[in-house]
This record gives C-alpha cells, sequence and structure tokens, in this order.
C-alpha cells in the first residue's frame, strides 16, 4: 500500500513538471526502462525536450528501437555541438543513418 501511494505521488509530481528538462542521466534511466509508466512520462518528456549533451546522444543513437530514443537522437544530429568527440564516436558508428550523417558533417 505504500508503495502505490509512493507511485501515484510520484506521478503526480511528474506531470506537473511536465515540460521541464530533466539530466542526460534520468533520460537515460527513463528511457532505457519504459516498462514503469513513470518512466515512460519522464522519457516522453525528455524526447520533447532532451538534454543536448553526449552522454544523452551517444545513449540516444544507438538505441533508437524506441520512438523516444529515435526523437532524441534526431535533435542530437541537428543540435549537438561537432565536438572531437562526438564526431569520433559518430564516424565510428556509420551503420545508424543519423551518425553517418553527424560524421558527414564532421568532415566538411
Amino acid at each position: 500500500m505504500r508503495s502505490l501511494l509512493f507511485l501515484v505521488i510520484f506521478t503526480i509530481f511528474i506531470a506537473f513538471s511536465y515540460g521541464q528538462a530533466h539530466s542526460a542521466a534520468t533520460c537515460i534511466n527513463a528511457c532505457g526502462n519504459t516498462w514503469s509508466s513513470a518512466n515512460t512520462l519522464i522519457c516522453n518528456q525528455c524526447a520533447a525536450n532532451p538534454p543536448i549533451e553526449f552522454s544523452m546522444c551517444k545513449y540516444a543513437c544507438g538505441n533508437t528501437i524506441s520512438s523516444q530514443n529515435t526523437i532524441i537522437c534526431n535533435k542530437c544530429v541537428t543540435q549537438m555541438p561537432l565536438t572531437s568527440e562526438w564526431c569520433t564516436h559518430a564516424c565510428g558508428n556509420t551503420i545508424s543513418p543519423q551518425l553517418t550523417q553527424v560524421c558527414n558533417r564532421c568532415r566538411v
């Protein structure tokens, strides 16, 4: 009963914080475990407003089976600065069409 109450309160908290940015770690954790409705809600929020940083982009572009990760990856392709770390990762993983696009931009 106590855990159910916690889940309800947590879900309400998440609902009221919709649209607020989450950290990359929170998004990676939530999008990696969408069996939980709370995680699905957080992952959807992350897809709407993802933290554009290397760890998030690397994770999302490496796991594009889910629609949320595909959305995040597509935003990373257009918004992530072309750092040496991002270019090295993208050019070493050109099986993904999104990472191929990043790699091609790095080569210009």
